[in-house]
């Protein structure tokens, strides 16, 4: 079988989906794993292998995908022609909502222990300048992570991993703030009074199971 998303001269991809295509990849995660899979040239059958998806399944996202002109899909060949560069996740857009809400906590809570993982926090003070071009370099590193795709296209499907990298930055400090101290106290008071709870409770019982044995 060839590749689902071939190249053609003549189709101008764009980089950007709009809200309506996003809504509806976002409400629908299959098939929103379907599109990233396409993008990321993934095989017809190798997606219904690894993700143990019926066929008749999959065209029918194939075909919902070319409704909303992401792909152009003509069953029953098992290629398709992408009308979209990448899966582009743009700040505050539903694709990125859901990515937020849903991947990201699963996300992180991997221990990064894997072959080719790799966890860095970093955090710190810089001026203006230095954050400025701290986020430019992100920018870069971005690009090379797509130059780096693109040269994996030629590589056979099983000799590639899939991986992903969230690059971000933000103004942060470490949550030693007044309000952050008051949530800890309150959080030692409760767990105090829990303990005093459970120890009146533990005793009250300790004395009627000695008015019991001893009646």
């Amino acid at each position: 079988m060839s590749d689902l998303t071939e190249a053609n001269e003549g189709l101008e991809l764009v980089t950007q989906m709009s809200e309506a295509q996003e809504v509806a990849l976002a409400n629908h995660p299959k098939i929103l794993l379907v599109t990233y899979l396409l993008l990321n040239d993934w095989k017809f059958h190798d997606i219904v292998s690894a993700f143990q998806m019926d066929e008749n399944e999959l065209i029918d996202i194939l075909l919902r995908l070319d409704r909303l002109k992401i792909i152009e899909y003509r069953p029953p060949h098992r290629d398709a022609q992408a009308h979209v560069e990448k899966l582009h996740v743009a700040k505050g857009r539903p694709v990125h909502n859901f990515f937020v809400n849903r991947f990201a906590p699963e996300y992180f809570r991997s221990a990064f222990a894997g072959p080719g993982d790799a966890f860095r926090f970093v955090g710190g003070t810089l001026s203006a300048e230095s954050l400025a071009q701290f986020k430019a370099s992100l920018e870069r590193l971005a690009i090379e992570f797509e130059n780096w795709r693109g040269a994996t296209r030629a590589c056979p499907s099983r000799a590639a991993t899939g991986c992903s990298a969230i690059l971000t930055v933000r103004s942060w400090s470490f949550p030693s703030s007044r309000a952050y101290a008051a949530q800890c106290s309150q959080r030692i008071v409760a767990e105090q009074v829990t303990r005093a709870v459970m120890h009146a409770v533990l005793q009250l019982f300790n004395h009627f199971v000695n008015i019991i044995v001893y009646r």
